[in-house]
């Protein structure tokens, strides 16, 4: 029986919901070489690292919703990604490496 539910649990994954703010939701994610950032101001750096037992997918999209809400946090309206990390052994884990932005304001 214990087999039969850890298999329906594989087959029909693990979704994750990740709820954001209405300021995370607003912050636009901006590449680095965009002539865009020579416009913003640098408020600060923000890491985000999530280690989970689930598609790596899901944990960079856990770990990108940390690093907005961090950003919003900061003030910023914007961010670049300067650095995203990816390992799996028992879990998969995602760091990413990003500056917060001012570009709008």
């Amino acid at each position: 029986m214990k087999i039969l539910l850890i298999l329906a649990l594989l087959i029909s994954g693990c979704a994750t919901t990740t709820k954001l703010s209405s300021q995370a939701k607003s912050i636009q994610v901006i590449e680095q070489d965009s002539v865009l950032i020579s416009k913003c101001k640098m408020i600060g750096s923000v890491n985000s690292i999530k280690t989970e037992i689930l598609p790596a997918d899901n944990v960079y999209n856990l770990a990108l919703a940390d690093t907005l809400e961090q950003a919003a946090a900061l003030g910023a309206d914007a961010i670049t990604i300067t650095n995203v990390e990816h390992s799996a052994w028992i879990a998969n884990a995602v760091r990413i490496q990003s500056t917060a932005l001012n570009c709008y304001h």
